[in-house]
């Protein structure tokens, strides 16, 4: 009896280590894939989405709504420091969006190269930093309003101006899908990408005196124009035609 019970408790023993190797193990490989997948993913996303403080909420909503209807996964990268920005509705209401890349994230040119298309929002924020270009390179006065509305913002109006075209053209030389809305497209003008091309937009002084300078002329009176990876937007009233057209180029590439 003595040698059985000996027996059992060295054979409880065994399975006992037995187990916790097996737990360790398993554990292990669930934190490196884990891990692994962390890695992986980081950096890649299908559709980035550029936000100014001040966006127009109504532009970002259906682009978001109507593609994450579709599948496609939403990274949004805010021009501004911080985790949230903030966007505007057309009635005036607030609206936050929280933050997955900022002007300080690390590589953030190969994120960018690691999506499928980049898409500008525009709004009354987006409108302030470019009359303040404007301003600067004597295409017209200075709005003081848009100082009192950006506050803070205003002293940064030309590092995330510059910002936004650096992004344009790292996105459009890689072959990626390039879509702006409302005064956006002002960026792609300025990044050389509507010289030659039919695009779309928010007329306004500031716009129109910016996108001639830029040679970019050939403005449609449409919703919406399509021209191969470039597609632009006139304002939130097309905003699902917008997002619909980054989706059927989407899904047709």
């Amino acid at each position: 009896m003595k040698r059985r019970s000996i027996y059992l408790i060295i054979g409880l023993v065994i399975l006992a280590i037995i187990a916790t190797a097996l737990y360790y193990e398993i554990v292990g490989i669930s934190k490196k894939s884990q891990k692994t997948s962390t890695i992986s993913t980081i950096y890649h996303g299908d559709v980035l989405v550029i936000l100014y403080p001040y966006f127009r909420w109504e532009e970002y909503y259906e682009v978001f709504k109507i593609l994450s209807e579709n599948g496609y996964h939403i990274d949004v990268l805010c021009m501004k420091n911080g985790s949230r920005i903030v966007g505007i509705d057309t009635r005036g209401g607030l609206h936050y969006v929280n933050c997955k890349f900022n002007v300080g994230s690390v590589d953030l040119f190969k994120i960018v190269r690691n999506h499928n298309a980049t898409v500008f929002i525009g709004g009354p924020g987006l409108y302030c930093i470019l009359d303040i270009y404007a301003s600067k390179i004597g295409l017209v006065k200075l709005d003081y309003g848009c100082l009192k509305m950006l506050g803070k913002y205003a002293n940064f109006a030309l590092k995330y101006l510059n910002y936004g075209v650096k992004v344009a053209k790292i996105a459009y030389s890689s072959g990626k899908i390039v879509a702006a809305i409302c005064v956006a497209p002002t960026i792609l003008a300025i990044a050389g990408l509507l010289h030659n091309r039919p695009f779309t937009l928010y007329r306004c002084d500031v716009t129109l005196r910016l996108v001639k300078y830029y040679n970019s002329t050939n403005v449609l009176d449409r919703p919406v124009v399509i021209s191969g990876r470039v597609i632009t937007g006139r304002g939130p009233s097309a905003a699902k035609d917008f997002a619909e057209s980054i989706l059927k180029v989407l899904t047709s590439r």
